[in-house]
């Protein structure tokens, strides 16, 4: 990585043993808007079936990251010449390929992929918000525009069709094989404590070659001896759905906040009156699991024996964790929906809309 870059910040990572990070890269870090993704949970409510999925956005971005990185390089190691082997073109690639990778999640919800199905019904995903901040957050475009990127070729990547001298370099980014997969598999499956997504990254980073298709454009293809490493990843994801983000338990938290609110706007009630009483149905059971989690902390959060130097912290983090989730819960997500619903209905109801019906 030093050979192109020359990165000198370095974080600890239990799947990489070390992420780095260049000055431009960490800044983008110390941005508010990037270090909200701590406080949004990788699996959203799967941590409700898996208890040590407690992992963040945050993390899973730094990660991708370095697994871009560590594909890129791969791929380098194998096609010298893919960019007429011209260092500052390489050193230019791969810092686009590092910002995407970086921010690629930037714009995700609270709850994750499950607040998508409600608040943006079905017409945008979170990668257009991502790419709309990363073009017009000037807190993140200015510092991509320092290092010489546009921040519209960044985006490009994420979503959309982006140039054609920039067209290999989506597939590190967004694929069948990309980066984020490479990451979420192996990060999830060791915060669940889980096997399923497990496979041989060493051997899967070094699979992909490049090669022109019939039309002399440059491709992503897969070395004929690493086919095996590629099944498996293939596998491991497959297994890793089924028993992860497709858990029947998780899917089942999933739907019941939107099915209850959805179930009494069709009984006429406005989007604030839906809202408010769907939040006060749920306080009790939320407030009574919080409660009696937190009572059941309270030995460890007072503990003054023997290895209390290491309970007390851990009760006030979980504590912490779940007095903020609780707050999600009965607070930011209503609040959201209503924002969200309210909007959709003044739309619906204006002049304009109805004309438009009408015509």
């Amino acid at each position: 990585m030093q050979q192109l870059l020359n990165p000198t910040h370095r974080i600890r990572d239990p799947i990489y043993g070390y992420i780095w990070l260049t000055d431009t890269e960490l800044e983008l870090v110390d941005t508010p808007v990037f270090q909200r993704l701590r406080r949004i949970n990788q699996l959203a409510l799967t941590k409700y079936v898996y208890p040590t999925a407690e992992h963040s956005r945050f993390v899973h971005s730094l990660g991708v990251v370095q697994a871009a990185t560590n594909i890129f390089y791969e791929v380098l190691r194998f096609n010298p010449d893919i960019f007429n082997n011209d260092a500052q073109e390489l050193q230019k690639h791969l810092q686009i390929v590092r910002f995407a990778a970086l921010l690629h999640d930037i714009g995700h919800m609270p709850f994750s992929h499950a607040a998508e199905q409600v608040f943006l019904d079905g017409n945008f995903t979170h990668e257009d918000i991502s790419k709309y901040i990363i073009q017009n957050n000037p807190s993140i475009s200015n510092k991509i525009k320092k290092d010489g990127i546009k921040p519209q070729i960044v985006a490009s990547l994420l979503k959309g069709k982006p140039l054609k001298e920039y067209s290999l370099l989506k597939k590190f980014i967004s694929g069948e094989f990309d980066a984020d997969r490479a990451d979420f598999l192996l990060r999830d499956s060791y915060f669940c404590g889980v096997k399923y997504g497990e496979y041989d990254y060493i051997r899967y980073a070094g699979s992909f070659r490049i090669i022109p298709d019939k039309d002399r454009q440059a491709v992503f293809a897969i070395e004929k001896g690493n086919l095996h490493a590629v099944e498996a990843f293939l596998l491991a994801r497959y297994h890793y759905y089924l028993q992860v983000p497709f858990h029947r338990t998780r899917r089942g938290f999933d739907i019941v906040l939107e099915r209850y609110f959805n179930d009494l706007r069709e009984r006429g009630r406005s989007v604030s009156n839906a809202v408010q009483e769907g939040a006060l149905l749920r306080l009790r059971p939320v407030l009574m699991t919080a409660v009696t989690t937190g009572l059941g902390l309270l030995p460890l959060l007072l503990a003054t024996g023997p290895g209390s130097e290491i309970q007390r912290p851990l009760a006030i983090v979980v504590l912490g964790g779940l007095g903020t989730s609780t707050l999600l819960t009965l607070v930011l997500l209503p609040s959201l929906y209503a924002w969200i619903e309210g909007r959709a209905e003044r739309r619906a109801s204006s002049p304009l809309s109805a004309a438009s019906a009408s015509a």
